[in-house]
């Protein structure tokens, strides 16, 4: 076969083959648009047709098959960012905060981005201060559900976690949390905001109503001692970490009381082991123990003493 003639075959091989290359079906890279497409375009004036004429459950349908059928147009975004506003507008909250955390993670790089962070962050906040309902039946506006409104403040969080609205959104978890009792995830919350932002202006607050939690346990009749003994230690970090804080003087005050209620503690257990469980030996222990603490609780130090002279044992 000539030489020349091979060669051209050679090359129209790897021709056609570098075209079936370029036609591949395989996605693109994350990010990656369309330039010009004519299908998503056309929506997108069919859905603002149907917001002229009010009619918004249209206008989502038409802006829902953009981002199904459409998600690499350049219209993506835009279509997404509208949806979310329509359901706001329909008092649909749910719904718009998943399609503007479907934008943050699929379109980082749109010009919407940070409207979206921002709108998710007024949606949060409002759900935890009661501000911003959820239309029920057409007609009965009610609060937020208390799942919604924890898994959204956490996604204020993750979606900038190095933003001043983290922390925000940790103190103000922490705080919708407490309101209605639910101690453990509240201070989980604080503790989150404690750990993670020690600089932010709101962590020597979290780390106060993290002692003051588990304090509010121990005076509500859970006098459980891991209560009592959390709260000291609550106390104790806070003082430590902010030794010249205005709330310090209250802070070393409220300390003294938590010590005063562990040796309290330590008193009722040694009257429990004298008197239910007979067991003089364990009783006289923790009598001794309690004698020591004069200092920290007067009256229970007295009290321990009379019952180690009555048992004919002295104090240590």
């Amino acid at each position: 076969m000539n030489v020349k003639k091979l060669f051209l075959m050679m090359a129209a091989v790897s021709g056609a083959l570098a075209l079936c290359q370029c036609s591949s079906e395989a996605p693109p890279p994350p990010g990656t648009v369309r330039m010009v497409d004519q299908q998503a375009i056309a929506l997108m004036q069919e859905a603002r047709a149907k917001e002229a004429k009010n009619d918004l459950s249209g206008a989502i349908k038409k802006y829902r098959r953009v981002v199904e059928k459409h998600p690499l147009s350049r219209e993506a975004p835009l279509a997404r960012f509208r949806m979310a506003e329509l359901y706001e507008a329909r008092k649909e909250p749910a719904e718009a905060f998943d399609q503007y955390q479907k934008l943050i993670d699929r379109h980082p790089d749109s010009p919407l981005y940070r409207q979206a962070m921002s709108r998710q962050k007024e949606m949060a906040f409002g759900a935890a201060s009661g501000a911003l309902t959820n239309r029920v039946l057409w007609m009965f506006d009610v609060r937020m559900d208390p799942t919604n409104v924890t898994e959204w403040l956490k996604h204020v969080r993750d979606n900038a976690p190095y933003a001043p609205t983290a922390p925000q959104a940790m103190n103000v978890l922490g705080n919708y949390l407490a309101a209605r009792g639910r101690m453990k995830e509240a201070i989980e919350a604080y503790q989150n905001l404690v750990d993670n932002y020690p600089n932010s202006p709101l962590a020597p607050t979290a780390q106060l109503q993290i002692a003051t939690l588990y304090r509010q346990a121990a005076a509500d009749g859970d006098r459980n001692h891991v209560n009592v003994a959390r709260a000291q230690e609550a106390y104790e970090d806070y003082l430590q970490r902010y030794p010249n804080s205005a709330r310090a003087g209250a802070a070393r005050a409220d300390l003294a009381a938590m010590k005063r209620e562990l040796v309290a503690q330590q008193l009722e257990v040694a009257e429990y082991y004298l008197t239910k469980m007979k067991d003089a030996d364990a009783a006289v222990f923790c009598y001794q123990e309690v004698a020591s603490k004069g200092s920290i609780n007067p009256a229970a130090a007295a009290r321990a003493k009379a019952r180690l002279k009555e048992l004919r044992v002295t104090s240590r």
